[in-house]
C-alpha cells in the first residue's frame, strides 16, 4: 500500500482520498475504536439486542429478504395501493412505506428462521 501512495500519490477508498499512508492508518484505527465503543454502549440496551438478532439470523434475513418485500405489496396492494408485485426491489416511495419493507424484509425471515429451527428441533425430539 506503501509503494501505491508513493506510485500514484494518493490512496483513494469509498470515495476518500487519503495523501498519506498516516492519515489513512490513522483514520482507519480511529473509525475502529468510535465502533467499539458505540458497540460497547449499545450491547444491552434494546437495539444492541435487536442487532444481535439480526446479526445471528443474516444468512436467513438475506436469504429471504426478498420474499418479505413481496409481502410488504401484496399487504400495500390489499389496501389500496398500486404497487408493482414483479418488482425485484422494494419500490418503496415514502418514509413510512420504506419502514414497512424494512420490517417485512428483516422481521420475516427472522420469524421464518426460528420456525425453521423450531421444526428441526421437534422432529430430532420425535426421533
Amino acid at each position: 500500500m506503501y509503494e501505491i501512495s508513493n506510485v500514484f500519490g494518493c490512496i483513494s477508498l469509498a470515495g476518500d482520498v487519503f495523501y498519506s499512508l498516516e492519515t489513512l492508518t490513522v483514520a482507519t484505527l480511529s473509525s475502529l475504536y468510535v465502533l467499539g465503543y458505540i458497540a460497547k454502549k449499545i450491547q444491552n440496551t434494546l437495539i444492541g439486542r435487536a442487532l444481535s438478532i439480526c446479526g445471528n439470523e443474516s444468512y436467513y434475513i438475506m436469504a429471504l429478504h426478498l420474499l418479505g418485500f413481496k409481502f410488504a405489496t401484496i399487504f400495500l396492494n390489499a389496501f389500496g395501493m398500486s404497487k408493482p408485485l414483479d418488482a425485484g426491489h422494494s419500490p418503496a416511495l415514502s418514509l413510512w412505506e420504506w419502514i414497512l419493507y424494512t420490517s417485512f424484509g428483516v422481521i420475516m425471515p427472522i420469524f421464518a428462521s426460528k420456525l425453521i429451527k423450531e421444526s428441526k428441533y421437534l422432529l430430532k425430539k420425535k426421533q
